[in-house]
């Protein structure tokens, strides 16, 4: 085994770690599918790692793996994009089976009866590559995941630019790649380890319902909190809220007396909910307003049952 290649095999355990234990967390979540995308990423991450890592492993195949990651690797953020009920299981099926199909198609056409040809991969695959990659990893930017999405991000772009047709010479080495692909190890594993981090802290928020706000905004992204912000400020202007919904929960107007500001909540929490039905279980919403935005992560805890009704 050549050492870089090892290198980025150890590289890779970490996030397997953080990836094993965030799935309890999102157990009552529609984000279950980008998980599953990402165990398989995560899965060619290590594949890839032990091609490289064996020195007998041909430049042609080490191509290949490499592609072949950088590909799926898309495929957790828009999973993300299409995590709404009912319909994410079409869009696992419609979206990011065929985008894997397109973008992954320059390695499919280097393929010969006696094996694969050296892949150089054209600038409009690449241009295309790069567009899902910002749609998937940008939809964490302004969240408390949005370092850890960059540096993921960063570990991909560092995964495919061995098999760019045109770029600098230093893309490419004896071992097609190697240096550049244990480069792209250091922001995987640093992106995996801020994001452990940050979802062990939760979200901070002093009202449990801003809490509870702010922790669909951290898993979701800011594209499905955008939309979910647009309904409720409608249904704040028709019914009259003394306060409207921003980024990070209510924002009071000033001179709100308490009775406003009870029944505003009130609303908001109704709305809420029926909302985030269409994303998590009923208990996701309980744990995180009775306590840490984590309390949901064992699938065993028992959760207070509040009687609801859908909104007119």
């Amino acid at each position: 085994m050549t050492p870089l290649g090892t290198l980025l095999l150890a590289g890779t355990l970490i996030p397997g770690v953080v990836l094993a234990t965030a799935r309890p967390a999102l157990r009552q979540t529609t984000l279950l599918t980008a998980w599953y995308w990402m165990l398989a990423a995560w899965l060619l991450w290590v594949a890839s790692a032990v091609a490289l890592a064996r020195a007998t492993t041909s430049p042609e195949a080490r191509a290949q793996w490499l592609y072949v990651t950088a590909v799926v690797s898309l495929c957790p953020g828009i999973a993300v994009l299409g995590a709404k009920r009912p319909g994410s299981g079409v869009w696992a099926l419609f979206i990011l089976v065929p985008l894997v199909f397109v973008l992954g198609w320059p390695a499919l056409t280097v393929w010969r009866w006696d094996g694969p040809r050296l892949l150089a991969v054209e600038a409009p695959v690449l241009v295309g590559f790069g567009l899902v990659l910002v749609m998937g990893t940008g939809n964490y930017l302004g969240t408390r995941f949005g370092l850890a999405a960059a540096l993921y991000a960063a570990a991909v772009v560092l995964l495919a630019l061995p098999v760019a047709a045109h770029g600098p010479g230093w893309f490419h080495s004896t071992w097609r790649g190697v240096p550049v692909t244990v480069l792209a190890a250091v922001p995987l594993f640093l992106g995996a380890s801020l994001s452990a981090r940050q979802r062990a802290a939760g979200t901070v928020a002093t009202d449990p319902l801003d809490g509870l706000w702010g922790e669909f905004r951290d898993r979701f992204g800011i594209v499905w909190s955008r939309r979910l912000q647009e309904r409720l400020h409608q249904e704040a202007l028709r019914e009259g809220w003394s306060a409207q919904v921003g980024p990070f929960g209510l924002e009071w107007a000033d001179g709100v007396t308490a009775e406003q500001r009870s029944r505003t909540r009130e609303r908001f929490e109704h709305h809420l909910r029926w909302l985030l039905r269409r994303f998590v279980e009923e208990p996701w919403i309980d744990a995180r307003l009775a306590g840490p935005a984590e309390g949901a992560a064992d699938p065993k805890a028992e959760f207070p049952q509040i009687p609801q009704s859908r909104p007119s």
